[in-house]
């Protein structure tokens, strides 16, 4: 009884305790069941951020129907028990089917749950630029705001063209409705980019490098994507003793030259391939054959080779440049300037002579694109440096509008190494832009003829060619049937003297030396000897006939003759 009644009291105690887990969990659920409807849509939650410090608020949204309702409150929900996953496919769904741009935030807070710091930041940014100055919660502004203030990687700005109204995906993930408020903010490296409208779906994939510009321009009719990057520019400086001020100097005027061609200059910073070496690249532009190369080794499209020479302004009259003729792009040289009228400009500042050698290498071609020099006699560092500025801007002009076409050049058997104009620039199949004009190109291959050919590129299209290559056959000479039997019969016969020799010297021989003993008849090799001999000395004689047979003959003598000139040949 007393065992009955312990067990009695646990079970009513365990019924007491679920009794009031029920009743404290019924306000939480009954609340929850409310959260469907209006009041979800314009409800505020707390939440936490992606390091779980602090808390924000959650920016309200304009009244929807039912599904959005039912989207935005499973959304909301997932995103506060920090279950992105879910979060990420209902806000996804809510987007696609009515793309608010409040929705941009709670995406954005999904991709700060997942680390993707770059989605994010490009997700707060447009949202931002949707809102308006005044837009929104004064909370969530502050947030966003601090948010695009934090450090981030270096990324490419992209823009977009294309329909409007289009759903614009990122690596599977939802970016945004065209137009966009803003360029998309990418980090560096290869995306999936996919525009979606009415059943209609365009992919491509880009490639982007830190600190490019690029524009991606869409077509869904028909389905087309084109990509434009802005030109990158790579600086070899040298020069004797240069000043480390004056470097500086001279590359922050070469990025000004850069940008204001819509380029960029890239720095070591910014490479991701192995040419990041001053002194390897300036090695590698001595070369041809390297320059060539280039294109495999960095994401450069342009690289300037910039030779500065710096002397008194005492010796400035042997320091004149001369200009570089017209040929391959060569840019005129432009006058110097008058003597000390720069000094005046700088007010009393030192002056000295320039000379800057410029060479600007098209990394895609593999080629000197434009070459030329740009002097200043008597000027101020100042007045150097806008010279400087006015040359790189043109040769850059001049290089970018400079006619390309493609070359494209394939053999049997594949392998075979591609000169071009004496540069070695690739094996086949080969398929690379080129100047337009004449190129002369060369295909070697171990085994095979060498293959010469003149090709001619035109602006924009593609020149090809397909060479069956022709193996390099070597003759063996051949033994003529004269030469086997001579050969042979010479060496029948010496085989046939020996043999003949021997039995004629073994003829009456016996087998025994012993007197005393019966060694029986004597050895009879007289007739065989005698047979082998005589064939031997056939066989020898006849290959001595063939060997005199084959001597040249001499050459024919003139005899006169009636007529006038008779040939009598000698043998």
């Amino acid at each position: 009884m007393r065992r009955q009644s312990f067990y009695t009291q646990l079970g009513a105690c365990a019924l007491r305790i679920v009794s009031i887990i029920l009743l404290a969990c019924l306000p939480l659920l009954a609340g929850r069941a409310g959260l469907v409807g209006e009041a979800a849509a314009q409800s505020k939650a707390v939440m936490a951020t992606s390091d779980g410090a602090r808390s924000t608020t959650l920016p309200t949204l304009p009244l929807g129907d039912k599904k959005f309702s039912l989207l935005f409150e499973k959304g909301t929900a997932a995103l506060t028990r920090q279950d992105f996953t879910t979060a990420l496919r209902s806000f996804e769904e809510l987007y696609a089917y009515s793309p608010k741009p409040q929705l941009l935030y709670y995406l954005g807070k999904v991709a700060l749950g997942e680390q993707r710091v770059g989605a994010a930041y490009d997700l707060f940014r447009r949202y931002a630029e949707s809102m308006g100055a005044e837009g929104g919660e004064p909370e969530i502004r502050a947030e966003v705001a601090q948010l695009l203030q934090s450090p981030r990687e270096a990324g490419c700005e992209v823009t977009v063209q294309g329909e409007n109204g289009a759903l614009l995906s990122i690596d599977g993930r939802i970016a945004g409705t065209l137009p966009l408020s803003l360029p998309l903010m990418l980090p560096a490296g290869v995306h999936n980019l996919v525009l979606e409208k009415s059943k209609r779906r365009v992919q491509t994939q880009v490639n982007l490098i830190p600190r490019r510009q690029a524009e991606v321009r869409f077509t869904l009719m028909p389905p087309l994507a084109l990509l434009t990057m802005t030109p990158g520019v790579m600086l070899a400086m040298r020069g004797a003793s240069l000043d480390p001020q004056l470097a500086t100097l001279v590359r922050r005027t070469v990025a000004d030259a850069v940008a204001q061609q819509n380029a960029v200059l890239l720095t070591p910073e910014t490479q991701t391939d192995t040419v990041q070496q001053q002194a390897e690249l300036l090695q590698c532009l001595q070369q041809s054959s390297c320059q060539a190369a280039l294109m495999g080794r960095t994401t450069a499209q342009f690289v300037l080779d910039l030779e500065v020479q710096v002397s008194p302004a005492a010796t400035s009259a042997s320091a004149t440049p001369t200009a570089k003729g017209p040929a391959q792009g060569g840019i005129p040289n432009t006058p110097p300037m008058a003597q000390g009228d720069d000094a005046k400009k700088a007010g009393g500042a030192s002056s000295s002579s320039f000379v800057f050698g410029l060479k600007l290498v098209d990394v895609d071609v593999g080629a000197v694109s434009i070459s030329g020099q740009e002097g200043c006699t008597d000027c101020t560092a100042k007045r150097a440096m806008a010279q400087l500025n006015e040359r790189v801007q043109e040769i850059l002009r001049q290089s970018v509008v400079r006619q390309r076409g493609t070359l494209s050049i394939g053999t049997d058997p594949a392998g075979a190494t591609v000169n071009v104009n004496g540069r070695q620039m690739g094996a086949t199949p080969y398929l690379r832009d080129s100047f337009v004009g004449s190129q002369e190109v060369e295909l070697t291959k171990p085994g095979f003829q060498t293959e010469k050919l003149s090709l001619a590129v035109t602006d924009g299209q593609i020149t090809e060619r397909q060479v069956a290559l022709t193996p390099i056959v070597t003759q063996t000479p051949s033994l003529r049937p004269t030469t086997v039997l001579k050969w042979t019969l010479l060496g029948v016969g010496i085989a046939s003297l020996i043999g003949g020799g021997t039995l004629l010297g073994l003829n009456g021989h016996t087998s025994c030396t012993d007197t005393t003993m019966s060694c029986g008849q004597p050895f009879e090799g007289r007739p065989a000897g005698i047979a082998l001999l005589s064939i031997g000395a056939l066989a020898v004689g006849s290959s001595v006939f063939l060997f005199v047979q084959d001597i040249p003959s001499a050459p024919p003598a003139a005899a006169p003759s009636v007529a006038g000139m008779s040939l009598i040949r000698r043998f």
